[in-house]
């Protein structure tokens, strides 16, 4: 019986050397798959690189439009009659204008103050908006109770910007 030579066989992507009749080297992922993927991985790298260079060079480079400025209003108009002179507040501020035209007249100091209810106003206008009232009719009427005079008398004392109300109004 002849004895048969032991010849190691590599996994793929690996690679195996005989040195001798006592010495086997393998070298895990020294295959020809790694080899040849390699190469195919830098050119695409390039090619994207290239293009993304491209790309910049050619927004840096492209002209741009000449910008024209335009006028919004091209005429001026002017109203008939004497000019408004409201009975302002004496208080707060107040201002008057049209679309169109623009500012009429305003009135009061130049401090900035948050609007006052205005996510009551939204609220409401999104309740109606959502669940308008019937033709000719007037929506549901709320009538103030004495929980929400109370409520009301402690935000005035807190300085919070409300209202007045009183039980039994609606």
């Amino acid at each position: 019986m002849r004895r048969r030579q032991f010849r190691p066989r590599a996994a793929s992507g690996s690679a195996v050397r005989l040195h001798g009749a006592d010495r086997v080297e393998f070298r895990p992922g020294a295959g020809g798959r790694a080899r040849k993927l390699r190469p195919r991985l830098l050119v695409a790298g390039a090619v994207v690189l290239v293009a993304a260079v491209a790309w910049v060079a050619v927004q840096l480079l492209r002209p741009v439009p000449s910008m024209a400025l335009a006028a919004s209003v091209t005429t001026v108009r002017v109203l008939p009659g004497a000019a408004p002179h409201p009975d302002w507040p004496g208080q707060g501020e107040a201002v008057i204008g049209l679309p169109g035209i623009g500012l009429l007249g305003t009135h009061g100091g130049g401090q900035p103050v948050p609007i006052a209810s205005l996510a009551k106003i939204m609220t409401a206008y999104v309740v109606l908006r959502d669940h308008p009232p019937p033709a000719g009719q007037s929506g549901p009427a709320i009538t103030v109770t004495a929980a929400d005079t109370a409520a009301y008398a402690s935000d005035q004392r807190q300085g919070s910007r409300s209202s007045r109300c009183s039980p039994g109004r609606s």
